[in-house]
């Protein structure tokens, strides 16, 4: 088996790492092979912009690991997929997967994902401000998708007498359109505070000023689909605050 891997000089190999991150923080890669062991390190981008980091081995990898040597800001900040190139071209997906202080990606003995590892960043993102009359709009950055959990804004109505319906929209690029309802309508000159989560129960505490509503088990939303409220009878001066979207973040590399 050895003399069938001794390529002599007839190949160069390379390992690829391929990260996305929404941290800046630095990434060390150690492993050995034949020759003896290697390591190199450098530094994520935190834009969660795809990025490629080429570092030359001597020989094929007898074993490799990719890990964080210190604690980042956030919980799976960084998804990486390691690859094995053999003069500069892919040959094999040696490992990978979300990569934390406690939990590195390894070949050849992956070590068992732990929960963390299996499920997407947790995350929480507020919209703009919007200005009256408006309505609160979050647009999916590039590179990521979201699972929503829950979804929260405000919404502070005029004098103007009208029954308002709010909704929660969400639409892919080419604007198809879903929309989950809210429990009951908004009258004139009052606050109401908009939940939309996971099992939630219809209801509306007119005294307490909120409303609950059912979210989408397992709602997933790509680069580029916009999530916003949707509001029948807004008047010019109705005022939104911010909405919060509660997601869990996965890496799309596209």
């Amino acid at each position: 088996m050895r003399k069938m891997l001794a390529f002599e000089g007839a190949a160069a190999f390379q390992l690829e790492v391929y990260t996305s991150s929404d941290e800046a923080v630095t990434l060390e890669i150690l492993g050995m092979t034949r020759e003896g062991p290697f390591k190199y390190s450098f530094v994520t981008n935190g834009t969660l912009t795809p990025e490629t980091q080429y570092f030359p081995i001597p020989d094929i990898p007898i074993c490799i690991t990719l890990k964080l040597p210190s604690l980042p800001p956030k919980r799976n900040a960084v998804y990486a997929l390691v690859f094995l190139r053999i003069n500069k071209t892919r040959t094999q997906l040696l490992c990978q997967g979300f990569v934390d202080l406690f939990h590195s990606i390894s070949f050849p003995n992956l070590v068992p994902m732990t929960q963390s590892q299996l499920t997407g960043a947790p995350r929480n993102l507020a919209s703009a401000d919007p200005a009256a009359g408006a309505e609160a709009t979050i647009t999916i950055p590039s590179y990521v998708s979201w699972i929503v959990r829950q979804v929260t804004v405000t919404l502070v109505t005029d004098a103007t007498v009208a029954d308002r319906a709010v909704a929660l929209e969400y639409y892919d690029v080419s604007a198809n359109l879903t929309y989950c309802v809210s429990a009951a309508v908004q009258i004139a000159s009052k606050t109401v505070v908009y939940h939309w989560f996971v099992g939630a129960a219809v209801k509306e505490d007119a005294t307490s000023g909120y409303q609950n509503a059912p979210l989408v088990d397992g709602l997933i939303l790509l680069p580029g689909y916009r999530l916003r409220t949707k509001t029948k009878n807004i008047q010019a001066a109705d005022n939104f605050g911010i909405m919060r979207v509660y997601y869990e973040q996965y890496p799309t590399f596209s």
